[in-house]
């Protein structure tokens, strides 16, 4: 949101654990040679962060801006499984990093450092590989399992709620990095929207 680049870590050859950025053109560059831990399951926050999990016990955020300090973040509560993403989420005034697995979802409460989970009625039971939050409140997950799409409204209340339901190719090699401030791509009114 900051610079219109994506950060990440490099999982193989030459990026292999290193922070890298990459541009609207798909060109990578590496911005920190540092040893970072390998993982699938992170996102930016929109004020320069990159927070990443690589496992259930540790997240942990890097202000990509530079320097580019790392710091683990240590959370009080269990979100009970690891998700294979989060997506980033603002709610009155709090951040989050939101994911799904197993027919829940995982809420980290990156402003008082909580982690806990909420069922989700008819939700799979399941691994999702992808999570994202376009502008309209509601966060998506990707199911491994069938490859459905799953639109879901109130993500941080008690019975969140699946709004909408797309059936999507099933892949194991999708992610849900998108921008918080994009529309969604699920609308009536698009043409090119999954039916």
């Amino acid at each position: 949101v900051l610079d219109n680049y994506a950060y990440a870590i490099g999982r193989e050859g030459a990026i292999d654990r290193k922070l890298v950025r990459v541009g609207s053109n798909g060109a990578v560059e590496i911005v920190d040679n540092g040893n970072l831990a390998r993982t699938n399951t992170g996102d930016m926050d929109d004020s320069g962060n990159l927070y990443y999990k690589p496992r259930e016990s540790d997240m942990r955020r890097i202000a990509v801006a530079g320097p580019y300090s790392e710091t683990t973040l240590n959370f009080t509560g269990s979100a009970g499984a690891r998700p294979q993403d989060i997506v980033f989420y603002q709610s009155g005034g709090k951040d989050y990093m939101i994911g799904a697995a197993n027919g829940a979802l995982m809420i980290y409460n990156l402003t008082d450092l909580i982690a806990s989970n909420t069922a989700v009625t008819g939700l799979e039971v399941a691994t999702f590989g992808a999570a994202w939050a376009p502008s309209d409140g509601q966060i998506y997950v990707n199911s491994n399992t069938t490859g459905n799409i799953y639109a879901i409204s109130n993500p941080l209340s008690a019975s969140p709620t699946i709004t909408a339901t797309y059936v999507a190719t099933l892949s194991n090699s999708h992610d849900g990095f998108s921008c918080p401030t994009a529309p969604s791509p699920f609308t009536p009114d698009r043409s090119d929207s999954p039916t």
